[in-house]
């Protein structure tokens, strides 16, 4: 396997960055082992289907907030500037991979 195909080590590389930043515990990922992944019995379109995330309208006004609104079709940008993560390596600047 090339470096180019080796797949990223997200969990080891968060662990890395928040060590870097100070923190002395690891972050505990949740974990729900006795439920199993299981094909919905439905379509997805017919579907209520919830994303929960740490990114805000585009107009956040720096209330945090409950916010609900339709994602269909998905919101061309949603607010991530308040949020942490390595902002000088990536962006949430496409669509494609984070709002679809």
């Amino acid at each position: 396997m090339s470096v180019a195909e080796t797949p990223v080590q997200y969990m080891e590389r968060t662990r890395q960055y928040y060590r870097a930043l100070g923190y002395d515990n690891d972050y505990v990922w949740a974990r729900f082992d006795d439920v199993p992944f299981i094909k919905p019995a439905k379509l997805s379109s017919d579907l209520r289907i919830a994303l929960i995330t740490t990114a805000s309208p585009p107009d956040f006004d720096g209330v945090k907030r409950v916010w609900s609104g339709e994602v269909s079709p998905p919101p061309g940008k949603l607010f991530t500037d308040n949020v942490a993560w390595d902002k000088e390596l990536t962006h949430t600047n496409d669509p494609a991979a984070s709002c679809r």
